[in-house]
């Protein structure tokens, strides 16, 4: 690699040699360290360039101060560098630029479908219920609703998805979809825990299963639906 210098430009009278040979070596250092084709450096002052050096890995090639430089994915850095540079200098509120942002995309972004708003109140024990459900080996979520209500959907696609009402009796009654009326019931191990979901003749568990497989909350072979 050739490494060619180009001298110094528009050099001010009351920029002392020594300051612009410090500065010429940090621009060789620079381009050097930072392996960049070419770089260049000036130093203004009151708005008129006192000083201008620059460096470049190319023979014969010798960029100025009226060389144009395109800059590319790196904008966003030099963004961010001014915005914390006016952040310390005192010129600029991030916590109020945060909060005129998200106010500015409430007002101007779609507004969240409903059934992705927070609830404003959650039954932890319904919560646990939420996550993950297999029938066989096909993943369902579980998912709350306002007033413990309950909607089970494939994960990987929309069929047999429906919305449950809770009912007093602890049990959920099918809304709408695949399960329009039927009746949604957690099935407890000894232990008080939740061992499955029974849907009517569709048995939910926390885990994969083939469907010859025994169920120990129903061993009976015919009890599983066929796809």
């Amino acid at each position: 690699m050739t490494v060619s210098a180009s001298s110094a430009a528009s050099a001010a009278p009351d920029l002392f040699p020594a300051t612009r040979r410090a500065l010429t070596r940090r621009v060789a250092l620079g381009q050097a360290e930072g392996r960049t084709p070419s770089l260049v450096g000036a130093v203004v002052r009151d708005g008129v360039p006192a000083w201008c050096g620059a460096r470049s890995m190319l023979e014969g090639h010798e960029p100025d101060g009226d060389t144009q430089y395109r800059i590319g994915s790196v904008t966003k850095t030099f963004i961010a560098v001014l915005v914390m540079r006016l952040r310390d200098e005192g010129l600029l509120d991030l916590a109020a630029i945060a909060i005129d942002l998200v106010a500015i995309t409430a007002d101007l972004e779609p507004r969240l479908p409903a059934r992705w708003k927070p609830l404003a109140e959650v039954d932890q024990a319904l919560l646990a219920l939420t996550g993950l459900w297999y029938w066989g080996p096909r993943p369902y979520a579980l998912r709350l609703l306002p007033d413990r209500g309950l909607e089970l959907a494939p994960v990987t696609s929309k069929g047999r998805a429906s919305r449950f009402r809770a009912e007093p009796d602890g049990t959920w009654t099918g809304l709408d979809g695949y399960y329009a009326g039927e009746t949604l019931r957690l099935v407890r191990r000894a232990d008080d825990t939740v061992g499955h979901l029974d849907l009517g003749s569709f048995v939910f568990t926390r885990e994969p299963y083939e469907p010859a497989a025994p169920l120990a909350a129903r061993p009976d072979p015919e009890g599983w639906q066929a796809f």
